[in-house]
C-alpha cells in the first residue's frame, strides 16, 4: 500500500496535477506515504509522519493539491484507530487533526467548511478504526467465553458420565457378588452331600468354592473404592417391583404420575432390572427438575425378549441435557442403555417430552 501511494503521489507531480517545486512535492510525498509501510507496527508514528508530510508541503508554500497525500493521511488515521489502544488512538488522531488544522491558517480563503472537512477526513477514519477494533476485541472475548463454556460443558458431561459409570459399577458389583455367592453356596451344599467315595468330585467342588470366595474378595477390592457412602453394602438393589413405590414418591413431590404395565412380565436379569429401575428414576427426576410438567406416564412393556420403558410428560421441554450446564440425566441413561446394547430415544413432542428405552431382558 505504501508503494502504491508513493507512485500515486509522484505521478501527480509528473502529470502536473500538483504544482510547486519538484523537490518539495516529492519530499512531501515520500514523507506522507512511505510511513504507511509500518502502519501496523508503529501506527502512531506512521500517522504523525503522514500528517507532518502534508503540513511540510503547506509550510513550504505548496497548496494542498492532489488526492494521493489526502488518501494516505486517511489510511494512516484509520490504522492508528485500528491498531492502537483507545486512549493512544484518540491522542494520535487528535494530534494529526491539529497538524492539518495548523497549516490551514496558511491557506488563503480557508473557510468553516475546510475546517470541518479536515476534521472529518482525518478524525473520521480514526474513529472508524477504533470502533472496528472494539468490535473485533468484543468478538474475540465472546468467542473465548464460548470456548471456555464449551470446555466446561464437556468437563461437566465427562464427570456426569464417570459418576454414572461408577454407580453402574457398584450395582454390577452387588449383582455379580450375589450371583457368585449363590454359586459358592450351591457348590458347598452339593459337596457336603457327596459320599466319601467321590473324593475327586468333592475336591473339585471344594476348589470351586475356594475360587468363588477369592473372586468375591477380588470384586470387593477392585470395586469397593467406588463406594462413596457408608453402609451401601447393606442396601438391597432396587427391582421392577419397586416402581410403584418410586411413582408414589413422585406423586408426593407434586407430580401426577401413572404407571402402566403391558405384555406378560418375563424373567429379567437382576442387573437389567436394576438399570431399568434407575432409568425410570432418572427420567422422573428430569421431569420434576426441567420439564415444568404437571403429569407424567410410565409405561413398562414386555415384548420380544425386551423390556421397553417409556416416560412421557406434558411439560414444555427444557434444553437438551447436553446443553444444560447442570443437567446430564440423559447422559447417564444412555450409558446404562448402551451397556446392554439397548436403544434409547429422547424427543420433544406437541404434548411434551418422551423418553423411550429398550433393554434385553437377559443380559448377554
Amino acid at each position: 500500500m505504501a508503494a502504491l501511494f508513493l507512485v500515486w503521489a509522484v505521478g501527480e507531480v509528473v502529470v502536473g496535477a500538483v504544482h510547486g517545486p519538484v523537490v518539495v512535492t516529492v519530499a512531501a510525498g515520500v514523507l506522507t506515504t512511505v510511513p504507511l509501510a509500518w502502519r501496523r507496527l508503529v501506527p502512531a508514528t506512521a500517522g504523525l509522519l503522514a500528517s507532518a508530510g502534508v503540513a511540510f508541503k503547506t509550510v513550504m508554500g505548496v497548496n494542498m493539491e492532489g488526492l494521493a497525500l489526502l488518501a494516505a493521511v486517511f489510511f494512516a488515521s484509520y490504522s492508528a484507530g485500528r491498531h492502537l489502544p483507545a486512549r493512544r488512538a484518540l491522542g494520535t488522531v487528535g494530534v494529526m487533526v491539529a497538524l492539518v488544522w495548523s497549516v490551514l491558517w496558511r491557506v488563503p480563503g480557508t473557510g468553516p467548511y475546510d475546517w470541518v472537512f479536515a476534521l472529518i477526513w482525518v478524525g473520521g477514519p480514526g474513529l472508524a478504526g477504533a470502533v472496528f477494533r472494539h468490535q473485533l476485541e468484543r468478538a474475540a472475548r465472546l468467542a473465548d467465553r464460548a470456548a471456555r463454556a464449551e470446555l466446561q460443558r464437556e468437563e461437566h458431561a465427562g464427570r456426569a458420565v464417570r459418576r454414572e459409570r461408577d454407580r453402574i459399577a457398584r450395582e454390577m458389583h452387588d449383582t455379580v457378588a450375589h450371583a457368585v455367592s449363590v454359586m459358592v453356596l450351591q457348590a458347598g451344599a452339593v459337596r457336603s452331600r457327596l459320599p466319601d467315595e467321590f473324593a475327586s468330585e468333592r475336591a473339585a467342588l471344594d476348589q470351586c468354592e475356594e475360587t468363588g470366595r477369592r473372586s468375591i474378595a477380588d470384586l470387593r477390592r477392585l470395586l469397593g473404592l467406588l463406594r462413596d457412602d457408608e453402609g451401601s453394602d447393606l442396601e438391597p438393589q432396587p427391582t421392577l417391583d419397586q416402581l410403584e413405590a418410586l411413582v408414589e414418591e413422585s406423586r408426593l413431590l407434586g407430580l401426577d404420575v401413572t404407571l402402566r404395565t403391558e405384555g406378560v412380565p418375563a424373567p429379567v436379569d437382576p442387573s437389567v432390572e436394576v438399570s431399568a429401575y434407575r432409568i425410570v428414576q432418572e427420567a422422573l427426576t428430569n421431569v420434576r427438575k426441567h420439564a415444568s410438567a404437571s403429569a407424567a406416564e410410565v409405561v413398562l412393556r414386555f415384548a420380544d425378549g425386551q423390556v421397553h420403558i417409556r416416560v412421557a410428560d406434558d411439560g414444555a421441554p427444557a434444553p437438551a441435557a447436553d446443553e444444560r450446564p447442570d443437567g446430564f440425566g440423559l447422559l447417564g441413561i444412555r450409558e446404562r442403555v448402551e451397556l446392554y446394547g439397548g436403544r434409547m430415544t429422547a424427543r420433544a413432542t406437541a404434548q411434551g417430552f418422551v423418553l423411550d428405552a429398550s433393554l434385553p431382558a437377559a443380559a448377554s
